[in-house]
């Protein structure tokens, strides 16, 4: 038993001691790494030595994201407001993301907004001619739980997050906009069919996500050809 409880004791002092330096700066405890716990509503997670610390507004929110012992890959925000800590973040396991919950004790009862990192991945045509469709599918992802942006992951898929895309002609002029919100299953699907009159050349692609705590913008291009020049001239307008 002795065995396995002084290797948890070194790797939580090894912990501890790697933050020494940000609590120098900020003057804050780092919750997660005295306890060297993190918790869901169903279970208790040790943390690994295997951490990344980002310290927000002069110290009054503080994150660390990293993986438990057993390789859940989590993040927490710590904030601190008049003295009291409020501690909020999510771990990934088995594909679900998990809200972690506030041991009580370090908990006060007020709420925290977690700034999830979103993260867009989109699929479009990059060329299209006269009478094709152009169809945009917009996954929205949290970026801890798809950390190689693979538009095929399946997990970290967020529903609920408000998307606007806006195509912007050769000329600069807004083409087309679409608002929507990501479905049960994270993504948002649009389509059009392309007119022969529509300006021919590179269209910009701004997609937008918005949850209303963080907010993502990505830019992307996609190439409208006109009619193709393998048609005779009686099959186009």
């Amino acid at each position: 038993m002795n065995r396995v409880i002084i290797p948890v004791i070194l790797g939580i002092l090894v912990m501890i001691a790697s933050s020494m330096t940000l609590q120098e700066v900020t003057g804050q405890e780092i919750d997660v790494l005295e306890s060297g716990v993190i918790s869901t509503a169903s279970k208790d997670y040790t943390i690994s030595n295997n951490f990344e610390i980002r310290v927000f507004h002069d110290g009054e929110l503080i994150r660390i994201k990293g993986v438990t012992a057993t390789g859940y890959p989590y993040y927490a925000y710590q904030r601190t407001i008049d003295g009291d800590t409020e501690l909020r973040g999510k771990i990934f396991v088995d594909g679900k993301v998990v809200p972690l919950v506030k041991k009580a004790t370090f908990v006060k009862e007020k709420e925290l907004e977690v700034l999830t990192e979103l993260l867009i991945l989109i699929k479009q045509p990059l060329s299209a001619y006269y009478t094709e469709s152009y169809n945009i599918i917009a996954k929205v992802f949290d970026s801890s739980a798809n950390p190689l942006k693979q538009f095929e992951h399946n997990s970290g898929l967020i529903a609920g997050v408000d998307v606007q895309i806006i195509l912007t002609d050769p000329q600069g002029d807004v083409f087309r906009t679409f608002n929507a919100t990501t479905n049960s299953m994270g993504y948002v699907d649009k389509r059009f069919q392309w007119q022969y009159a529509d300006p021919v050349g590179k269209y910009n692609v701004t997609v937008i996500a918005n949850d209303g705590v963080s907010k993502i913008s990505k830019q992307f291009e996609t190439d409208y050809k006109g009619y193709h020049p393998y048609y005779s001239s009686s099959d186009n307008p």
